[in-house]
């Protein structure tokens, strides 16, 4: 999920007011929206969220257990405990992620030729697009960790 896909997650539950009195250099209800925009609106403003991930990717860059601490540090402090899970990383075939991302897409256009999408239809599209994403990830991992080992992580 994208950034700007939060705060519209968040503005279909609440109004922009909520979460702009909150803020500690107020922000107005159109700053708000804009975060919800996404990038290619003329409307989009960058957002506090996809900031966040732009400074952990950089502590990332610069050191691994400063990345941990910083993320641990935002969890623990919305009251959520951290436990550590490391995934192994393994190989992943580019031609596996052909496949699961081209069955993600080939359900969505056979869930689109009608313009009508069933709950069932919708529920095993999203599925298949969590298993292409799930794919990715472990490939991103396994590129990751081969990047680290050379020490040329960037």
């Amino acid at each position: 999920m994208r950034g700007f896909e939060f705060y519209r997650r968040f503005l279909s539950f609440r109004s922009p007011i909520a979460l702009a009195n909150r803020l500690s250099k107020k922000k107005s209800e159109k700053t708000i929206y804009s975060y919800s925009m996404p990038p290619d609106s003329p409307f989009h403003r960058a957002n506090p969220i996809d900031e966040v991930k732009i400074t952990l990717e950089a502590f990332r860059e610069a050191d691994e257990k400063l990345f941990r601490d910083a993320a641990n540090y935002l969890l623990e402090n919305t009251g959520y405990e951290v436990t550590k899970i490391k995934i192994q990383p393994e190989y992943i075939s580019p031609s596996t992620i052909l496949k699961e991302t081209s069955e993600a897409s080939l359900m969505a256009v056979k869930n689109e030729e009608d313009g009508k999408i069933t709950k069932e239809e919708a529920n095993a599209e999203l599925k298949e697009i969590e298993e292409a994403q799930d794919v990715l990830e472990r490939r991103k991992v396994f590129l990751m960790e081969k990047l680290r080992k050379r020490g040329k992580h960037a």
